[in-house]
């Protein structure tokens, strides 16, 4: 990691995070999913200066579905340890691919299966796509909660990205979720939905909020 990365590391580190706690459970031997809530811009930013010295040998790459700042950043910033890989609807599949190829070199993939930033006081039920990647990919998947308003929550676009400094983020990571009692099974909705819902439970036990389905 270059110089100018870890004085960014650090300063999102000091700034913007209160404390961590979990970070035993990131596999070192083997490739995995990190999954989180999605409340604020910032998750992205404070999960990778989280867990980003815990995995030093291999790049983050985040599963983003809009924010042409944030691929901007991730894909020319911080290009020596990771990126993004921007999904939509024509380009779902093919992210798919390039994410399990990540994985096959020993990467780790982000996600935040709520999708896109919206004001709600639950966790949202969360798209099938990160279970089909685990499922896929034959892969654990480390679940995480993210508390702390990072920033100013507005419907009016133009300043409900402004940060607020005195809020920091609290993040728990979780052990792994292994799925492998399904990895012989056929992938199909229910299955996805299953697998989906396990861990979106999960991620709402560690950061504290209900995990509403509907």
């Amino acid at each position: 990691m270059g110089y100018p990365i870890k004085i960014f590391r650090r300063y999102i580190a000091k700034n913007h995070i209160e404390k961590v706690t979990g970070l035993e459970n990131l596999p070192q031997d083997k490739p995995f999913v990190i999954a989180s809530n999605h409340d604020s811009f910032m998750d992205p930013l404070v999960l990778w200066a989280a867990v980003n010295k815990h995995i030093e040998n291999r790049k983050m790459y985040f599963i983003s579905e809009v924010f042409f700042i944030w691929d901007f950043l991730t894909n020319l910033v911080f290009k020596n340890v990771g990126g993004s890989l921007r999904i939509d609807r024509k380009t779902r599949n093919m992210v798919l691919e390039q994410a399990l190829e990540k994985l096959k070199k020993g990467h780790v993939i982000a996600v935040a299966p709520e999708g896109i930033i919206k004001e709600n006081p639950d966790i949202r039920r969360g798209k099938t796509g990160t279970a089909r990647l685990v499922l896929k990919g034959k892969i654990p998947l480390v679940p995480v909660g993210i508390r702390g308003d990072c920033c100013v929550w507005s419907l009016v676009s133009a300043i409900k990205w402004i940060l607020r400094p005195k809020k920091k983020a609290l993040i728990r990571i979780g052990k792994p979720m292994h799925s492998d009692r399904y990895f012989d099974k056929k992938i199909n909705k229910q299955l996805l939905e299953t697998v989906t819902d396990e861990i979106m439970i999960e991620i709402g036990r560690l950061c504290g909020k209900r995990y509403i389905k509907a």
